[in-house]
């Protein structure tokens, strides 16, 4: 009985060590920079630690590839790099990505932007359907693709991808409506294959690898899945931008309080048929009570605060439409919408669209998690949906510049000087939770008039009140 006592308690005090080490490990994580936890992630892919998705935010698999990484050095296990660690893990990380060669580059024969390890092939010739990179002892092989619809559908291109026989095992797969993950080992090697889907076709890489090299194969093998974007002609941000010198800094700008029952509102979109919301972490911080307006009551499903998402629930909503994403990347000069209630105070409760053009591709600082539109923008637009000229989501108002604290700076006012985080990472957000994105196909959008947009937008856009 003692010793199952003993037992009892280790664990439990091993438990609130670990909740303790966990909150620790997060808290830092978050106190870096934008583009330090982007290097982190990719430096711990290249070290043999992490497995997942380069977001720069902070789970449980950042924190266990972060405590495996100072286990196996013999450094306190708890999360935190200090700046011995962290040069640590710039030495290991980075020197696998100089052995290799990873560098970005732009495919256009298939259509993709893709980090290539380029050190470790000899060749690179065309193919019917892209281009495939051959390694000196060909015991590595990389293609990307392109495959038309009419040639095989998207659907039926993953059942034949994913289907096993007596030479072909598949180990994992993930299918999603915009892209497929397949690996596993054919033939004796290992291969892993990621594709993904556009309007008329599917595009994508797939890498096979000699098992005996396959320590260093699958951590080159998570980077470039990471590294997969759509190549449309124009130029590409990096996945680990270069810091930038200090500049003004921004503000949220949540709505004046338009009355003694309501402290503030904001705006948001429906992203599920289950009356799933996306709108700002400071649209609903601190408040004892959430309301969808026309929909009712609403609780918080999680709050990313890092990068100012969140995503609420409406408790009992009403019928409503569902936004729908866009997969492919922000394009400098393009038209976007805005959509959202401002100003409550002056404008009531009113639905009001704006338009303008994507300015710049990364906010303040450099940050590529925003990009800078001309829309104007009030206090109350916060947490609305930022469309593109088929109405498809492509970001969320979240801030704009402090006026006060740019004109000391720069010596005059800013105009129309708005920021808004990129559609896919309130798409991550979403997958985190398991509610699925709806994407449209973009390879040929639809373009519709300021009038037809508004028309859809206002089945899915809605205004928050909190309490």
């Amino acid at each position: 009985m003692r010793t199952f006592a003993l037992i009892v308690w280790f664990n439990l005090c091993s438990c609130a060590i670990a909740l303790a080490d966990y909150g620790q490990s997060k808290a830092w994580f978050y106190a870096q920079s934008f583009e330090d936890r982007i290097a982190i992630q990719l430096l711990l892919i290249f070290s043999g630690d992490y497995v997942a998705i380069v977001d720069a935010t902070f789970g449980k698999r950042t924190y266990e590839s972060l405590i495996n990484f100072q286990y196996r050095h013999g450094f306190a296990a708890d999360g935190v790099l200090d700046q011995r660690e962290f040069e640590t893990l710039q030495v290991e990380g980075g020197s696998v990505m100089e052995k290799v060669g990873f560098e970005f580059r732009d495919e256009s024969s298939s259509g993709v932007t893709l980090g290539i390890p380029e050190k470790l092939f000899i060749s690179v010739d065309p193919t019917r359907r892209g281009a495939r990179w051959i390694s000196k002892d060909r015991l590595i092989e990389l293609e990307t693709l392109r495959i038309p619809h009419y040639d095989t559908d998207y659907r039926q291109l993953y059942d034949r991808l994913s289907a096993e026989n007596r030479t072909r095992r598949v180990e994992y797969k993930v299918f999603r409506n915009d892209y497929f993950v397949v690996s596993g080992t054919t033939n004796g090697k290992k291969f892993y294959l990621r594709l993904f889907k556009t309007r008329n076709d599917t595009r994508g890489f797939s890498l096979s690898w000699n098992n005996e090299l396959s320590v260093l194969m699958d951590r080159v093998a998570i980077a470039m899945s990471n590294s997969l974007t759509h190549y449309d002609g124009s130029s590409q941000a990096n996945l680990v931008p270069q810091p930038q010198q200090p500049t003004p800094s921004i503000t949220n700008a949540p709505t004046p309080t338009p009355n003694s029952s309501r402290r503030s509102s904001g705006s948001g979109y429906f992203i599920s048929d289950q009356g799933h919301v996306g709108t700002n972490a400071h649209v609903i911080e601190g408040c004892s009570a959430i309301n969808v307006v026309g929909h009712g009551r609403a609780i918080v499903v999680k709050a990313d605060e890092a990068n100012d998402l969140a995503i609420i629930q409406a408790v009992t909503p009403k019928q409503h439409a569902v936004a729908r994403f866009r997969p492919l990347p922000v394009r400098r000069g393009e038209d976007v919408f805005v959509m959202g209630f401002p100003l409550g105070s002056l404008l009531g409760d009113n639905l009001t669209i704006s338009k303008g053009i994507v300015s710049s591709l990364a906010g303040i600082g450099g940050d590529i998690r925003h990009f800078h539109l001309s829309a104007p923008v009030q206090p109350g637009n916060s947490g609305g949906p930022v469309l593109d000229a088929s109405g498809a989501i492509i970001g969320t108002v979240v801030a704009k510049l402090d006026a006060m604290a740019t004109l000391e700076v720069a010596g005059s006012l800013p105009e129309n000087i708005n920021f808004a985080v990129r559609g896919n990472m309130m798409a991550a957000l979403m997958s985190s939770v398991n509610v699925e994105p709806v994407y449209i196909s973009v390879d040929a959008p639809n373009q519709k008039g300021a009038a037809e947009i508004s028309s859809e937008a206002e089945n899915f856009t809605v205004q928050i009140t909190c309490n």
